[in-house]
């Protein structure tokens, strides 16, 4: 490994290589191991400069001739990796070792730093500002390690957090309205019942909103009045309801979010009273029509989660929330389930609305809330 010359202290023979100097010790001064040990360390590794190359510290006779001049194993391998001219942007923070990836290094802390785990030496050396520190952004939860290169997640599992952590941001609601409208403007392929046709068409954005409303009341009740005359709109008008609620009762898609709370909730309700309830009933008013998830004679049951109907006590008005791509604030969805209570009055229908939370604390409470709401005549 080394280039100088060693000189034997004994005969003053000089070799070019530190292998056949020490046969030249064992052989013809008749030295044991005892001797060659004491005479390398006393006047041979200073004399010569047997440094290790990786630390420029003297390694004993034993540790040199291990590792080849090294002082451990770790130092030769990175001796072996820069003299090949390899070029590594990881290295140890404690020993200098450098390596090609943070799986090398997580392998490396593991057996040769045992001292040390990976979320301390994260902290320690990799951590910088902006980056997460182990606990939740917004309820400061404890948060799972994803290794060296990633560090930890941002929010715990609650997908709340995340909402309430950028809902910070007041401006964020009109920023997106803003870029929406920039894009929906530009889209050439819309349809007649989309406003941005009206808007492609040269319409300004008051104009437009009243050329969609008149396209998508064409079937309303009082067009077929002027129409067909009163009697015979409402005949058509009932037809096409009955046809469009039998249609959503059929359709699958309106079935693919219901939760397991809601369905636990069904079933329960059924074994204990020994009925069949109807499922995600339908009932409509001229414009839309709205799913109840059960009903038996005129009451009406409604599961509701806490972050799809934003429950009031843990939701601000102007908290934002995301339906099919699109933001919505906190007060307009409850304005959405009031409408519902509405309608269902109007029809004679009395209701009561299960929360996430109250069903999460004590299910059976809300289980015979429930039986004895259908019970009460």
């Amino acid at each position: 490994m080394y280039k100088e010359k060693f000189e034997c202290p004994l005969c003053n023979k000089t070799f070019s290589s530190k292998p056949g100097f020490m046969k030249h010790l064992s052989c013809t001064h008749k030295l044991d191991i005892n001797d060659i040990k004491n005479l390398y360390n006393d006047k041979i590794k200073e004399k010569h400069k047997c440094l290790c190359p990786n630390c420029n510290n003297y390694p004993d006779y034993e540790t040199s001739k291990k590792y080849h001049g090294c002082c451990s194993f770790s130092h030769m391998t990175t001796y072996n990796k820069l003299r090949t001219g390899k070029i590594y942007k990881i290295k140890c923070e404690i020993c200098g070792e450098p390596f090609n990836d943070y799986k090398n290094l997580s392998k490396h802390l593991h057996h040769s730093h045992p001292e040390i785990n990976k979320e301390d030496y994260f902290m320690k050396y990799l951590w910088k500002e902006g980056m997460s520190s182990g606990k939740c952004l917004w309820c400061g939860k404890a948060l799972k390690f994803k290794g060296l290169e990633k560090g930890y997640y941002r929010f715990c599992y609650d997908t709340k957090c995340n909402v309430l952590w950028n809902n910070k941001n007041t401006n964020r609601l009109d920023k997106f309205k803003k870029s929406f409208k920039k894009t929906r403007n530009n889209l050439n392929w819309a349809v007649n019942t989309q406003l941005s046709y009206w808007l492609n068409k040269g319409y300004s954005e008051e104009e437009a909103q009243i050329k969609l409303s008149e396209r998508q009341n064409t079937s309303s009740y009082d067009k077929l009045i002027k129409i067909y005359g009163q009697e015979k709109a409402l005949d058509i008008w009932y037809n096409k309801q009955m046809k469009w609620m039998d249609s959503l009762q059929k359709s699958k898609n309106n079935f693919n979010c219901i939760s397991k709370p809601e369905i636990e909730l069904g079933q329960s309700i059924e074994k204990l009273m020994n009925i069949e309830l109807q499922k995600q009933y339908p009932l409509a008013d001229n414009t839309k029509a709205y799913l109840y998830d059960f009903r038996f004679n005129n009451k009406l049951i409604m599961y509701n989660g806490d972050y799809w109907h934003a429950n009031p006590i843990k939701f601000k008005e102007d908290s934002i929330f995301f339906r099919n791509n699109k933001p919505i604030l906190a007060k307009e969805i409850w304005e959405k389930d009031s409408k519902m209570l509405e309608i269902a009055k109007k029809n004679d229908f009395e209701v009561l609305i299960i929360w996430e939370t109250d069903w999460n604390n004590n299910k059976s409470e809300c289980i015979n809330k429930c039986v004895n709401f259908l019970s009460n005549k």
